[in-house]
């Protein structure tokens, strides 16, 4: 099954979005990871006050004091599941500072743990003092010193952090603004596109109009006037010479020569009218007329073409699409008889609703397109093929050339029968 496109600016605004999406989901996650840094800094200072508060109001507990009674182990606990956090251990590789901080803290709390334990184990009987004076030895103060400094720490980082992310989220404002100007501008530029690209097929149509209308008036004017006159010329010729028989005859051999050469002017000035306004077309309609040219080329040239038709009763087209498809037959026939070098050509022309479908291909030398079609100056051959290509941009249609050397060519047009392209 064939999946449905999407416009280019779909797909842009598609990818954009989601990258946005993403943006906004990791830019959390980091936001939620600095409130989370910050609480733990903060719950190390806490959790020390707590044991400082118990340890001077150790006087109101009943002996004998235990570690548990001073939690001393569940700050132990809290010490350490705060300093394996991942991202302050990765704050730790880079920056020696919060490193020497954080390896002093472990050091300090290890010391003072120890001190704590060794007092409470040499006074069982439950007497404080020496607790409460530890409290505030210079060992404890630089421990809680190095508490307050890592805390401070991680508010300034958090802090830079939240600066560089509203510098992000600024470029991305900006990255969305020029996205969405940029949309507009192609959508106009699109539009403006499409807009010349209609005036300029508006124009080819009127162009073609008139060209095939002074052909119709030159090619009647051949017909009814030249041809007429030159075939009574010939007539009086002939008329002529055989009345000069009897007294002259050599004047009578040079008029039947005179009327020789008016025949033969009066057949390439019919040809010169048929090319310029195919009768066969007006007369016949599009299948016939492209059969008559077809034969008459066949007959002309000895070259067999072999013209088939399929569904063209059921499809609509107009005078425009006619005279282009026959016209493209024509020009393709002339190219095969000039530079193919062939024996046999194929046209077929097919009605599949709602395209018009031509095949045109002989048994000719063929050729490299890509040698041809799209580099200048490579003669009346590529003259040729682009006159058909520019015809089939006119109908809307597609265009495919499929060639190599000696293995003949292929010409595969397809045209939208029911657009209107009325003149």
């Amino acid at each position: 099954m064939k999946l449905p496109t999407l416009p280019q600016g779909s797909v842009i605004i598609l990818l954009t979005v989601i990258a946005l999406a993403l943006f906004f989901i990791l830019s959390t996650m980091a936001q939620t990871v600095i409130v989370q840094n910050q609480i733990a800094a903060s719950e190390l200072i806490c959790g020390w006050k707590e044991i400082k508060d118990r340890i001077l109001t150790a006087d109101s507990m009943p002996p004998p004091l235990s570690l548990k009674d001073l939690a001393i182990g569940s700050y132990s606990q809290l010490l350490r599941t705060t300093t394996e956090r991942k991202e302050y251990r990765a704050l730790r590789r880079i920056d020696s500072s919060l490193n020497l901080t954080m390896t002093s803290i472990l050091l300090q709390w290890s010391i003072i743990r120890q001190q704590i334990v060794v007092i409470i184990s040499e006074h069982a009987t439950g007497d404080p003092e020496l607790l409460v004076k530890y409290m505030t030895s210079p060992q404890v103060n630089f421990f809680e010193k190095n508490l307050t400094d890592f805390r401070s720490y991680i508010l300034a980082y958090s802090e830079r952090q939240r600066a560089l992310f509203n510098l992000q989220y600024l470029f991305v404002a900006a990255v969305i603004i020029l996205i969405l100007l940029l949309l507009v501008g192609n959508a106009f530029s699109s539009r403006e596109k499409q807009l010349l690209d209609r005036n300029i097929r508006t124009l080819t149509q009127s162009l073609i109009q008139v060209l095939e209308g002074e052909r119709k008036k030159i090619a009647y004017d051949l017909h009814d006037e030249v041809i007429q006159e030159l075939a009574s010329l010939k007539m009086e010729s002939e008329a002529i010479g055989e009345e000069a028989e009897e007294v002259a005859p050599l004047l009578g051999g040079r008029m039947r020569t005179l009327s020789n050469r008016l025949q033969a002017v009066i057949k390439q000035t019919r040809d010169i009218s048929l090319n310029l306004r195919p009768h066969d077309l007006d007369h016949l309609g599009l299948v016939g007329g492209i059969r008559a040219l077809c034969s008459d080329f066949s007959r002309q040239y000895g070259i067999t073409v072999q013209f088939s038709a399929t569904g063209m009763d059921a499809i609509r087209y107009d005078f425009t699409i006619a005279i282009n498809l026959y016209r493209i037959v024509q020009e393709s026939l002339n190219n095969t008889k000039k530079h193919s070098g062939a024996s046999e050509v194929s046209v077929t022309l097919l009605g599949a609703s709602p395209d018009i479908i031509l095949r045109i291909r002989d048994n000719g030398s063929g050729f490299s397109p890509s040698s041809i079609l799209y580099k200048p100056g490579r003669g009346p051959y590529q003259i040729g093929i682009t006159g058909i290509r520019e015809r089939v941009r006119l109908l809307s249609g597609t265009f495919k050339i499929v060639s190599k050397e000696g293995s003949g060519t292929e010409i595969r047009i397809t045209v939208p029968a029911l657009e209107e392209v009325a003149l």
